[in-house]
């Protein structure tokens, strides 16, 4: 029994591992629910942003704009991409060692 919810726990923990929780620049922290200008303030203008319209399940000729910014923090750091939906942060990826 033990084994067996070893194993689950493991496996959770690797799915979960490419998504961060916040992220920190310099002395600022930002997390999930943060605003752009919130973001913008905290970490400066991202290396790359991509922006499209994603369509909302369900519902005909409905969107949400969705932007993708990357941070490119340099060889020695993880780079990070911000996934926000209509302005708002959703989601924190950790992405390998900047460039």
């Amino acid at each position: 029994m033990r084994a067996i919810l070893g194993s689950v726990l493991s496996i959770a923990l690797l799915v979960m591992a490419d998504q961060a929780y916040a992220l920190r620049c310099g002395n600022k922290l930002v997390d999930r629910g943060d605003r752009k200008h919130r973001v913008l303030y905290a970490c400066g203008e991202p290396s790359y942003i991509d922006a499209y319209d994603r369509p909302i399940s369900g519902a005909y000729f409905l969107y949400t704009h969705v932007e993708i910014w990357t941070y490119n923090f340099g060889p020695t750091r993880f780079m990070y991409e911000l996934i926000f939906e209509k302005g708002v942060l959703v989601r924190i990826n950790q992405l390998g060692y900047g460039y």
